[in-house]
């Protein structure tokens, strides 16, 4: 019986651990398109949500439940990989974005957050701290605020 090239078992391992990386990569995916399919079934419940996020809502701001669904299904997801915890919240907006930003820079640093900054990209986002937490004020167009608390865990 002839030797079996080096080259030959080399290859036929390597197609082994690449086939096993797309296995792993699908189920990867599986899982987490189960886990957002389970999150945007669940009832939301507003006022534990709002409790959980302990921060105060522009008065102009109205609740959207359909897009709070939709990022919580996403940080529930992320919270399961980056062990965080993590509360937010999306609010359509009836007044003028620079007038709901200086309005949050006003009220949060009133109530104690330090400001750390803003960025302008797809949407404005300003970041405020606390001891535990870190918040985010998100402002998009058309007339969207997303509110987030997040606190990493050893922080």
């Amino acid at each position: 019986m002839a030797r079996m090239s080096p080259w030959i078992i080399a290859g036929v391992g390597c197609l082994g651990v690449a086939a096993l990386g797309v296995v792993g990569i699908g189920g990867l995916g599986l899982l987490v398109s189960k886990s957002v399919s389970e999150e945007m079934s669940k009832p939301l419940d507003k006022e534990a949500v709002l409790a959980k996020l302990k921060l105060p809502i522009h008065p102009k701001a109205q609740w959207d439940e359909d897009l709070t669904k939709s990022i919580r299904a996403g940080s529930v997801v992320a919270s399961k990989f980056a062990k965080l915890e993590m509360a937010t919240a999306s609010f359509r907006l009836s007044a003028p974005q620079a007038e709901v930003k200086d309005w949050y820079k006003k009220t949060l640093t009133e109530k104690g957050y330090v400001f750390q900054g803003e960025t302008q990209e797809k949407a404005t986002t300003l970041k405020f701290s606390d001891k535990d937490d870190i918040i985010t004020v998100s402002l998009a167009e058309p007339a969207v605020l997303m509110l987030s608390r997040m606190k990493v865990s050893g922080r």
